[in-house]
């Protein structure tokens, strides 16, 4: 039972650890398929997208009305926004959109053009942005991944460490495996020589002849 206790948890430090890291380089680079990561950090989609959710964005060839999408320059100093497209428009034969906040009144000043929408929302986690905020600082990646993965690492080495300990004692004591032993062929044991008896014989009248034989 704790050997299932513990093969149960380290199974789940491991699953932690995977998707965290899964999670932290999504929001970094691109992940296949060129899904990015992002994290709400306002409250102008509420209640749909809540503060503090994380989205997975696709580009897409064309947006419709209706449509989440994530525009704008993503740097360090800038931050792109995600609204929803309540109207397009032909401007200069390219194509825009009118973006509005679910949770505000008006819509965003001017048009967005499609060479600046990043890509379209397809799924939403609320909170897990918070866990990937704390993730991404330098505690919260200690006690995320570092730690886990230490634990799991110490766990395998001292697996390997008792096995080679236990052939090791098995050398030292002589304790061969029972299939070697079955295998080994049985001595046979000398039977012990038959003792002899001195038999007698009269011949002839003065001679005696002797016979030894077997008891």
């Amino acid at each position: 039972m704790v050997r299932f206790i513990k093969q149960y948890a380290l199974g789940i430090l491991a699953a932690e650890v995977l998707i965290a890291t899964v999670l932290i380089v999504g929001l970094l680079v691109p992940l296949p398929g060129m899904v990015e990561l992002k994290i709400v950090q306002s409250g102008s989609m509420q209640p749909a997208i809540p503060v503090g959710a994380m989205v997975a964005i696709i580009p897409a060839e064309t947006y419709a009305v209706g449509d989440v999408v994530t525009f704008g320059n993503d740097t360090g100093r800038s931050i792109p926004t995600t609204h929803r497209i309540v109207g397009t428009e032909r401007v200069g034969g390219s194509l825009h959109y009118q973006t509005k906040g679910d949770a505000n009144e008006e819509a965003d000043n001017g048009l967005v053009p499609h060479s600046s929408v990043i890509g379209g929302v397809v799924a939403t986690v609320p909170r897990l942005g918070f866990v990937m905020d704390f993730a991404r600082s330098k505690n919260g990646f200690m006690f995320m991944v570092v730690i886990p993965a230490a634990l799991i690492v110490l766990d395998e080495l001292l697996t390997i460490f008792g096995a080679v300990k236990g052939m090791r004692r098995r050398e030292d004591t002589g304790v061969r495996p029972a299939r070697a032993r079955e295998r080994m062929p049985r001595r046979r044991t000398a039977q012990p020589a038959a003792p002899l008896t001195l038999q007698t014989h009269q011949a002839g009248i003065n001679g005696y002849s002797v016979v030894l034989r077997p008891l």
